[in-house]
């Protein structure tokens, strides 16, 4: 009876840890949705638009996650370099799809951002978990 009730609680802080990382990402987008927009009022690029949104909203995203999703220990230099190796990767992904979204399927621009950011979540959730914050007490 034991293991099982063990089971069931690392089970629940499990769904609660992606509850929080869900609502960091959350947060995260509506900062980074927002600034998008009103960069996008006075640059006509999507490409600059959606960089100063990320560089932004990125900052962001790492405070919570090390604080409040993943409460990690890591040297704030180690896991900021390691967060933000991942959100150049993410960039770029996100970036070359919203120009193809944008300029070659034509879809609405704001659209388009949502549905990337949508496809992005997971692979950011992963990588953070088992790499950039894996010492943490989110296991």
């Amino acid at each position: 009876m034991e293991v099982n009730l063990k089971k069931t609680h690392i089970k629940k802080d499990g769904l609660f840890n992606i509850f929080k990382f869900s609502l960091s990402s959350f947060v995260s987008f509506i900062i980074d949705y927002s600034l998008f927009t009103i960069f996008s009022f006075s640059i006509e690029s999507i490409i600059l638009c959606n960089i100063f949104a990320r560089i932004i909203s990125s900052l962001c995203n790492y405070l919570m996650n090390k604080k409040i999703v993943f409460k990690s220990n890591n040297s704030i230099y180690k896991s900021l370099l390691s967060y933000y190796i991942l959100a150049i990767v993410i960039l770029s992904f996100n970036t070359i799809l919203l120009h193809i979204f944008v300029d070659i399927f034509f879809i609405n621009k704001y659209y388009s951002k949502i549905i990337v950011e949508g496809i992005s979540y997971f692979f950011s959730y992963f990588i953070q978990k088992k790499i950039i914050f894996k010492d943490a007490e989110f296991k």
